[in-house]
């Protein structure tokens, strides 16, 4: 039984501390629990919806990370991260967001 239990709890953290590597892309939506990393690299992408491309709704405990990332939304309109009903967010280490109405909106969201 203690061997069960173990083995579970390693695996459920294994997961709680998994990152996910994306290439940044309109209407992305981030769960609960994640830890993003964009892939570095030059992101010439608009956001048409202005629903945002890095999209949170009603999630908490995220980590959002872009070291060597600069991101272009052309036409400075819509949202680079757009979030709503969010606690717990840490947005770090983007070289460059421009071009966007916002870079980040948020909106009943804490810390």
């Amino acid at each position: 039984m203690r061997r069960i239990f173990l083995w579970a709890t390693c695996i459920l953290s294994l997961h709680l501390n998994a990152q996910t590597y994306i290439n940044l892309q309109d209407n992305y939506n981030v769960a609960s629990n994640s830890h993003i990393i964009i892939n570095p690299g030059n992101y010439n992408v608009s956001d048409p919806g202005n629903d945002g491309l890095l999209r949170l709704n009603n999630v908490e405990n995220v980590i959002i990370e872009g070291p060597g990332v600069i991101s272009d939304g052309l036409s400075y309109t819509g949202y680079f991260i757009k979030m709503n009903n969010c606690r717990n967010i840490t947005i770090r280490n983007l070289d460059q967001v421009k071009h966007y109405y916002y870079a980040v909106h948020a909106m009943n969201s804490d810390s």
